[in-house]
């Protein structure tokens, strides 16, 4: 099973949290493979051997003659054991071949991926992990701000910082906070971190003005999760050139969109209207963009943080001529009939899973249901404990 979703989006609290849950139905326990201190499997002489290598150094597998699939395979044969790869994305491919090759020669290992794009297997269950649902803007009672479960993640981490901070009475603040960072797990973490130092009036203040505040003041995160911006930059270095420049030009939607107006506001010189629909596809599956599924209607939309860090008129565009007035104008009658914040946070905040094969597994179906059962609680289980290091049997 993989679990995908865009960054910060809290893909690893809710694998951590559902191994630890089903870990006393694997004799052999829960191994943890770090994906995100591996170096990208395009830039790596032995790209794919990666995560096999990763694995076989995590089992304490004696280094011999065979390869590094070979090596891991043996030692785990026969076992009943769940890995987990989290952070997989930049090494997608190579951890496919591992997983693909461990389905095959030990049929009682579990696999579950987290990444921003799924592996591609054919028996691969695929889970999406949304951002933690907001308040609509037009959510002004006190009690319905405060059931958000973006609140109350932002409530609980405010609280850890400074106990006696009166979070009740700036209810509207907080809302508008949480709507600005997009529900991420990750950026509510780096935005109550700030509260140190300021209120949370002067905290919306400055999100409203530069998201690019937020820093992380801990060691132990990957060096793409200390900045809101960083982790963006992380997720848009993996995509191709085509996709980053589509990707910029999108940014001038406030609201949501529909696919004939992506193609007429940004398939112009030198992405031409034909290429809109398959890259836009890319974006999806690169968990860069989210739907919003009326059920007869698909919308896209991009998360705010996504939308500020990825500016039309920002170096990613190759072009000396800003799009600027033309893109922007274009976008405007589009806008007007976007959906609302409201419909757009009726949205579940955990879908149920999108599966590539006709039959799931049992095991699957399992975990499936413990993912389900630990979704609500993603805003208690964050920030991420050391349920297991990486080395853990």
């Amino acid at each position: 099973m993989t679990l995908v979703g865009p960054g910060g989006a809290g893909k690893t609290a809710l694998a951590l949290a559902a191994a630890e849950l089903v870990a006393p139905d694997h004799a052999y326990g829960v191994v943890v493979i770090e994906c995100g201190r591996l170096p990208a499997e395009t830039a790596a002489p032995d790209g794919p051997n990666l995560v096999a290598e990763a694995l076989r150094s995590a089992l304490d597998a004696p280094i011999g003659r065979e390869s590094p699939l070979a090596a891991t395979a043996q030692i785990l044969q026969g076992q009943q054991r769940l890995i987990v790869f989290d952070n997989a994305e930049h090494v997608r491919r190579s951890c496919a071949r591992l997983v693909d090759h461990l389905s095959r020669s030990c049929p009682r290992v579990r696999h579950l991926v987290t990444s921003r794009h799924q592996l591609g297997l054919p028996a691969e269950t695929v889970w999406e992990v949304e951002p933690l649902p907001v308040p609509a803007a037009e959510t002004w009672q006190s009690d319905q701000i405060a059931a958000s479960p973006a609140v109350q993640l932002f409530t609980r981490l405010a609280r850890q910082i400074r106990p006696r901070l009166d979070v009740a009475s700036q209810l509207t603040a907080v809302a508008g906070i949480c709507r600005d960072l997009g529900g991420l797990p990750l950026a509510i973490e780096l935005a109550t971190a700030r509260l140190r130092a300021m209120s949370i009036s002067d905290l919306a203040d400055r999100l409203t003005a530069n998201q690019a505040v937020l820093t992380a003041t801990a060691d132990h995160r990957l060096p793409h999760q200390h900045t809101l911006q960083s982790t963006f930059e992380w997720s848009e270095q993996l995509l191709p050139p085509a996709e980053r420049l589509l990707l910029a030009r999108l940014a001038v939607f406030p609201a949501t969109f529909d696919l004939a107006a992506a193609e007429q506001v940004c398939g112009h010189d030198p992405l031409p209207v034909a290429d809109i629909a398959p890259l836009v596809t890319s974006l999806v599956d690169h968990s860069m963009m989210q739907t919003v599924d009326s059920g007869t209607e698909l919308h896209y939309r991009l998360l705010p943080p996504i939308r500020e860090f990825a500016p039309p008129t920002g170096p990613i565009r190759p072009s000396p001529k800003p799009p600027d007035a033309a893109i922007c104008a274009g976008a405007a009658p589009f806008c007007k009939r976007s959906r609302t914040p409201r419909e757009t946070s009726r949205r579940r905040s955990r879908r149920p899973p999108r599966t590539s094969t006709t039959s799931t597994p049992p095991w699957c179906g399992r975990l499936t249901r413990t993912i389900q059962h630990c979704g609500p609680r993603v805003p208690r289980c964050w920030p991420l404990g050391d349920r297991f290091s990486s080395n853990q049997g």
